[in-house]
């Protein structure tokens, strides 16, 4: 997203387990704070559990998607 800033990003010491709101299990590595189109979203950093992403990168997703278990 060419127009997001990130304003703060911070990897977990440990990983925490959750789940995506569509179901997927997750492992929840760390957390950012971005501004996009001027509203400052909180976001989880992740990996889904059971694939693996071609460009080696987590996902990103608002943090009221994301359930730690």
């Amino acid at each position: 997203m060419e127009d997001m800033r990130i304003i703060e990003s911070k990897m977990y010491d440990e990983s925490i387990d959750g789940g995506s709101m569509n179901g997927n299990l997750v492992t929840v590595i760390g957390e950012r704070t971005v501004e996009y189109e001027g509203r400052i979203l909180e976001q989880y950093l992740y990996n889904i559990k059971g694939y693996a992403c071609q460009n080696g990168k987590p996902f990103a997703a608002l943090k009221a998607n994301i359930i730690l278990f």
